[in-house]
This record gives C-alpha cells, structure tokens and sequence, in this order.
C-alpha cells in the first residue's frame, strides 16, 4: 500500500489499481502468481467498468484508508528482506539480503536455518552446485555460492530458495 496513490484515486481508480497491479506483478519472480496477479487486476478492472456502484463504493474505501497505519513496519520489512520470490519495495533479492546481513550484524542476530528434507518414492534428488542464472540477480548462482537440489524436473537453490523448471527434452 506503500505506492497507493489518493491524488490518482480521485481522479481514475481503475488506471491506479492497473498501477498497482503492475508495480505487484513486475516485483514478482513466480510465473504461476503472475498469471493469478493478471486474472485478478483484469478481473477487478471489468467489475470497476460495467458496475459504478462497485467502483464509487472502492473509491471511496481507497480514500478513506490511512495510509500510515497501514505500511510494513520494521519487523515486517526485516521479514521480508530474506524472501527472494517478491521484490520488496523494488530492492533486488541481493540488495536485500546485503542489507539482511548488515542488521543481523548490526543487532547481533544469529539465525539458524533448518531443512527437513522429505522425498517421494519415485522422485530422483540430487544436490549439486547451482549455476542457474538468477533474473533478479546480476550475477549467477554459482557465483553466490549457491546450491541446488533437483527433485524431478525442479532445481530448488538451497542458498536463496530460487526455483528453476528444467526443460524437458
């Protein structure tokens, strides 16, 4: 809710959701919750054409948000630092987790990472060096020093949780 915008509500609630959704889709490094970002910002963009009601009823909801009550707070920014599926507040999954490291440094955090690790009867799984190129990162996995296991036809990196399909031949 950071980017909404009141000023582009009063004047066009549907070209500002459009925004919205947008900024929310280019930020997201999963194809399946792209495809479910599009269906619902198409979906919301219809129900806003052909029902004034329904759009006067979110214009006025949007406007009647407080914005400051409403945004990450520091905890919620923290937790969000880690997660390199979405792209928050526009920062780069490395950028991120530099700045992750520097307050885990900075207060004295020392985090353990757990993996129970779990195969099906069937899957193949093997762990090798990762070195799959990473789309929010400009360099590859391989230079990060990551990992991957692959389980079937998904490399899953162990360092920074990215998941690559491996094409079938």
């Amino acid at each position: 809710m950071e980017n909404l915008n009141k000023e582009n509500i009063k004047k066009d609630i549907r070209k500002e959701l459009r925004r919205l959704f947008d900024i929310i889709i280019s930020r997201v490094h999963n194809d399946m919750m792209v495809a479910k970002w599009r269906q619902l910002s198409k979906a919301t963009d219809v129900v806003l054409l052909l029902s004034p009601d329904t759009k006067s009823y979110f214009t006025e909801l949007f406007l009647a948000i407080n914005l400051e009550n409403i945004g990450m707070d520091e905890a919620d920014w923290y937790y969000s630092l880690n997660r390199p599926s979405y792209d928050s507040r526009g920062w780069k999954y490395t950028d991120r987790l530099k700045e992750f490291e520097r307050i885990n440094k900075e207060k004295g955090i020392v985090r353990f990472n757990f993996q129970l690790e779990m195969t099906a009867p069937g899957q193949n799984k093997a762990t090798t060096e990762c070195t799959k190129k990473h789309p929010e990162a400009d360099t590859d996995c391989e230079a990060l020093g990551c990992k991957y296991t692959k389980i079937n036809h998904v490399h899953v990196c162990e360092i920074c949780g990215f998941v690559t399909k491996i094409q079938k031949k």
